[in-house]
């Protein structure tokens, strides 16, 4: 376990973290940074880590008891996200009302091939640097 340093960490850093990680013996790895920090962290380390990294979000403060799971009824049904979206609005409002319906047009229209995205201004992950 480690915490977030709050920015982007140095080609060093990253270097140095990946070598803690594989030290662990760890088969996983859990990030818990928040979105999308957790996401760009698990895209970062991806070509430096010989293991699945997978991003938990807010999986951990639930199973610490740090955020009250929803109602049953809601889960069964696929709407926990809206129990979330009543215990912090001003913070998750703009992601589950804009950026979610958005990126489930843009994937829509991307797999009915209505849309195509642009890798005009994309960068390449570090592909020179492969363990395991």
């Amino acid at each position: 376990m480690e915490p977030s340093r709050f920015r982007k960490l140095s080609e060093e850093e990253q270097l140095n973290l990946a070598e803690r990680i594989r030290g662990s013996k760890a088969g996983i790895l859990f990030a818990g940074l928040g979105c999308p920090r957790q996401e760009v962290f698990a895209y970062e380390m991806g070509n430096l880590l010989p293991m699945p990294i997978l991003a938990v979000g807010a999986a951990f403060d639930f199973h610490a008891g740090l955020l009250k799971d929803s109602p049953a009824y809601l889960r069964r049904i696929g709407l926990m996200w809206l129990h979330r979206l009543v215990q912090e609005p001003r913070r998750l409002w703009r992601r589950y009302l804009i950026a979610n319906p958005q990126f489930v047009a843009l994937f829509l229209a991307q797999w009915l091939h209505l849309w195509k995205p642009s890798m005009e201004n994309t960068t390449e992950p570090r592909a020179s640097i492969r363990f395991g």
